[in-house]
């Protein structure tokens, strides 16, 4: 039987990673399974982080094209953080994107995680997703 992205988001591991991820990065909003990329892995399941970008801000400038890419569309998404900041903070950005793939792996891999709550795959962000009412007004004018 198929795993659902229902069952995938009401799974115990998967809502362990996306309180812990909220709570250790405050621009995160949500942890949402990657629809369109579901049946691509078969070992993996692709997950989509929705920031915060106005909370974002406080600690990353903003890219001038990437700016302009998000006044352009309804949905804006992002490979990594990196993608999003000035040449300035893409190491901070990096290390920081390091630590969301770390915790993610680091809860899959929990001893604390009891195996009836185990989704059996491991979840990785495929994609950031800026949530469009986030966006300081100085970027949509």
């Amino acid at each position: 039987m198929a795993i659902t992205i229902e069952d995938i988001e009401n799974n115990g591991e998967f809502r362990f990673t996306k309180k812990l991820l909220m709570k250790k990065f405050p621009f995160i909003k949500d942890l949402n399974v990657d629809q369109e990329n579901m049946g691509k892995y078969s070992t993996l399941i692709p997950t989509i982080i929705t920031i915060d970008l106005s909370k974002f801000m406080e600690t990353f400038d903003i890219h001038r094209l990437e700016k302009y890419a998000m006044k352009g569309t309804d949905k804006y998404y992002a490979s990594d953080l990196e993608w999003l900041v000035t040449r300035e903070g893409t190491l901070n950005a990096r290390a920081m994107d390091d630590k969301i793939k770390q915790i993610v792996n680091d809860t899959h891999d929990s001893p604390a995680i009891p195996d009836n709550y185990r989704l059996g795959k491991e979840l990785f962000i495929s994609r950031i997703y800026v949530d469009k009412d986030s966006i300081p007004q100085d970027i949509m004018d």
